[in-house]
């Protein structure tokens, strides 16, 4: 069970990055789809893991504990996606990107 926490935990977390930094480049365009896949779904898997964290320490477990974790994590990444969007319009980011690449 351990395990599978820490996976999903990491899962998101390098799942939120790399689409972040996509969107940061301008690979991605700015679309619903994406906000759901960088913020909407991350969140939920970040959810997931502090709720079997609950679970882990013997709390009584419910739909409604992963749904208010939920809520809680979607504004702090959605914070996230704002930064990536705004960096996106910045004329030099692609020197940034070269940059990275040296």
């Amino acid at each position: 069970m351990l395990i599978i926490m820490i996976a999903t935990g990491l899962s998101g977390v390098f799942v939120y990055y790399s689409l972040l930094l996509g969107l940061a480049t301008r690979e991605l365009p700015k679309t619903r789809l994406y906000w759901a896949r960088c913020v909407g779904a991350n969140a939920f898997l970040l959810s997931i893991s502090a709720t079997m964290i609950a679970q882990y320490f013997h709390a009584e477990l419910s739909y409604f504990l992963t749904l208010c974790l939920w809520l809680i994590f979607t504004p702090a990444l959605h914070a996230g996606y704002l930064v990536a969007l705004r960096m996106a319009k910045r004329p030099d980011v692609t020197a940034l990107e070269t940059h990275n690449e040296i």
